[in-house]
């Protein structure tokens, strides 16, 4: 293990990394750099997930006109004059 914190006359360990994970395939290290006496550290922990890339799907929204007119249909079908007329905003409506 090396120091993370270096002055002329003495140095220390003084950051630690903690996991719950018994299993975890992790490489930590230092950070070196002039900056400050106190050396950055870091931790690369290897995910091992379940799905595949390919498998995945982002979300997506469809901007086809039928959505579009739903959803302005919804609007011009819906009643705001509770919100438009309540006076107090910390009232939940």
């Amino acid at each position: 293990m090396q120091p993370t914190h270096v002055t002329e006359f003495f140095s220390t360990l003084l950051d630690h990394i903690y996991s719950n994970k018994r299993d975890l395939h992790a490489t930590a290290g230092i950070v070196i750099c002039d900056v400050s006496g106190h050396l950055g550290i870091f931790a690369l922990i290897k995910h091992a997930s379940t799905v595949k890339k390919s498998e995945t799907k982002s979300p997506t929204r469809s901007f086809a006109q039928t959505n579009i007119d739903y959803f302005n249909n919804i609007l011009e079908n819906t009643d705001f004059n509770e919100v438009f007329n309540e006076t107090c905003p910390n009232k939940e409506i």
